[in-house]
């Protein structure tokens, strides 16, 4: 529980910076300006992936980390492993979304 606590509460740079190629960066659009002006529908998807992660931030992990946080460490028991076992899978979800976002960004500019 504490190193779960230490690593949630950990201030970390932004993580935005990488989101979009450096084709991208250059010309100063978005992804899904990007899908527009070529027609290409796997700009498009990216997009929708790497956007997606915002709301199931708010909808599906936060919830979860709230709960987390709210445990006192001491009060830790199974039930505290299982719920960050979840957060885990969680955030793997997460992971996931912005791996598959960055595929379709490279396949679709190559």
């Amino acid at each position: 529980m504490r190193a779960w606590r230490r690593w949630i509460t950990k201030p970390r740079p932004p993580s935005w910076s990488g989101r979009f190629s450096s084709w991208e960066r250059n010309r100063r659009i978005s992804p899904s300006q990007s899908a527009h002006s070529s027609a290409d529908w796997r700009w498009l998807a990216g997009a929708v992936l790497i956007f997606a992660n915002l709301p199931y931030t708010l909808l599906v992990i936060l919830p979860t980390n709230k709960r987390l946080q709210a445990l006192v460490s001491a009060a830790a028991d199974g039930s505290t492993r299982r719920s960050i076992e979840t957060w885990a899978r969680l955030h793997l979800v997460r992971n996931a979304l912005g791996l598959l976002a960055t595929a379709a960004y490279l396949w679709a500019g190559h």
